[in-house]
């Protein structure tokens, strides 16, 4: 999921808090489009919900995002906070959240982690997932503090649908426009490391 405007991911939400969790990718049965204000993945566990069926479909592999260059500089800050961004989309679409976790400071997971891992292994579980799933950031914003830098990316997600393992369809997710990641980091032995993340939908 390389870093860009528009990140095609597959990846987030992000502690979701979901921590970032909050926008877990949310999905909700496409009867009942509805938006509600998360900080912790709240669609990610959301139940399964079959309305319609669609011929197996077949879906490239997500692609990992590459980890940009470290520079202890705003412009640094924001690459690795659109990093996480992205990493959290590729979560979401390979169900698969260690790219994001390992990110953690030292050996303890970083605020949010642990709910994204969780509400993944449950889809793993029930056997869906999301496609496509893109982001759009519209802007990123940068605090920096004693404890490190927190960044504020706002981004948009179109409409997305989710399917089961033998192609069936599952629901439609409503698109969400100015989500907010907020993600904090530090930099630590020439590299930047994730403290945490909540996400708050828009």
């Amino acid at each position: 999921m390389p870093a860009r405007a528009v990140m095609t991911a597959l990846a987030c939400g992000v502690a979701c808090g979901v921590a970032l969790s909050g926008c877990g990718g949310g999905e909700k049965p496409s009867a009942e489009p509805s938006r509600t204000p998360t900080s912790s993945t709240p669609t990610l566990t959301s139940s399964p919900s079959v309305t319609e069926s669609t011929p197996p479909v077949t879906r490239p592999e997500p692609e990992l995002p590459d980890r940009p260059a470290f520079a202890k500089s705003e412009a640094g800050q924001k690459a690795f906070a659109t990093y996480v961004v992205d990493l959290w989309a590729y979560a979401l679409a390979a169900n698969d959240a260690l790219p994001l976790t390992r990110l953690s400071v030292g050996k303890k997971p970083c605020r949010g982690c642990s709910e994204l891992e969780d509400a993944l292994r449950d889809r793993r579980i029930e056997g869906w997932s999301v496609y496509p799933f893109e982001v759009t950031v519209q802007s990123i914003r940068t605090i920096d503090s004693a404890l490190g830098t927190t960044a504020r990316v706002v981004f948009d997600v179109p409409e997305t649908r989710s399917y089961f393992e033998n192609g069936d369809y599952r629901n439609t997710s409503p698109a969400t426009a100015g989500s907010t990641f907020t993600v904090s980091i530090r930099p630590e032995k020439g590299a930047y490391r994730l403290i945490g993340f909540t996400i708050e939908q828009g």
